[in-house]
């Protein structure tokens, strides 16, 4: 494990890299400021499915959940209607800085039971859930990820009863909807490329329903994913605790890891692949989402 929180420090490799008074001595902090770590590095160290994450080179992603009086006056690099953003570095440590507006966080927190995941990711509400502008999916995605798997570092109480009032699920279960049918969209395109032996585009398709597959997977297991790049890794680490998903992983590895230089061979290794996760695929969504 390379990030580690003993107490209040992080250590890198068993040896102290920074305080959470050192990281919060880099910002002015506001009464009712809900401050945590989250990111890859934390993600690694909080989530036994994301085992592996993070490295020296990594950020420390700070949210900051800020008052409207106060956050209107933050002053940032970037900004937008209900986020801001800096960045510091500390003791070679790279600091990423999202403040937040608490009034578009907990309007989100009460919207996700009635927003949609649309076809081309843009996030609709069913109803009037008191939030008239709504981020993007993969926005949404990201900071529910962030704050799902993070640690407190100021006002541990209100951030308790934030978690609290979040239906991780509930969202799950919309991006376990979407990435079915994302799925069934790449498994068409994947079926016509090889009636025409179009190697290449098959091969594409192909790794994009897997990869829809494996996160879906995930989200029906209660894991968020804000990152393409790590679906693999904790679906390896989930296919090495749940023995029913580990062909899934071996398909994972030939077509991602494997030899595929050869176009004839390409074609025959994703006609019998796309099989096989077909049945995967009935055997791994036969009851939908679990409770």
């Amino acid at each position: 494990m390379f990030c580690k929180v003993e107490g209040k420090k992080i250590l890198f490799n068993r040896e102290q890299k920074v305080s959470f008074d050192e990281i919060l001595g880099c910002f002015n902090t506001y009464n009712g400021d809900i401050v945590y770590l989250a990111g890859s590095l934390i993600e690694g160290f909080v989530d036994e499915l994301s085992k592996g994450m993070g490295n020296p080179h990594s950020d420390m992603d700070i949210f900051i959940l800020r008052d409207y009086k106060w956050f209107k006056q933050t002053e940032a690099e970037f900004t937008n209607d209900v986020e801001k953003t800096t960045f510091c570095i500390i003791n070679g440590l790279s600091l990423h800085i999202t403040v937040l507006d608490k009034n578009y966080m907990y309007a989100l927190i009460n919207t996700i039971p009635s927003i949609q995941i649309e076809k081309n990711c843009k996030i609709s509400v069913t109803s009037d859930a008191g939030i008239a502008k709504l981020h993007e999916y993969s926005s949404i995605n990201t900071l529910l990820s962030r704050t799902r798997y993070s640690i407190c570092i100021h006002n541990e109480k209100d951030y308790s009863s934030m978690q609290m009032q979040i239906d991780f699920k509930a969202f799950l279960e919309k991006k376990y909807l979407f990435l079915t049918n994302l799925i069934d969209s790449r498994s068409v395109d994947v079926i016509g490329n090889l009636h025409v032996n179009e190697a290449d585009a098959a091969l594409q398709a192909f790794r994009e329903m897997l990869l829809a597959f494996m996160e879906a997977v995930l989200a029906k297991e209660g894991a968020f994913v804000d990152r393409s790049k790590w679906v693999a890794l904790k679906f390896a680490n989930l296919a090495r605790s749940n023995s029913k998903y580990k062909n899934i992983h071996k398909i994972y590895m030939d077509v991602f890891r494997g030899y595929l230089l050869d176009k004839d061979d390409c074609i025959k290794k994703i006609a019998q692949y796309l099989s096989c996760l077909e049945k995967e695929l009935e055997m791994v969504f036969i009851d939908g989402f679990e409770d």
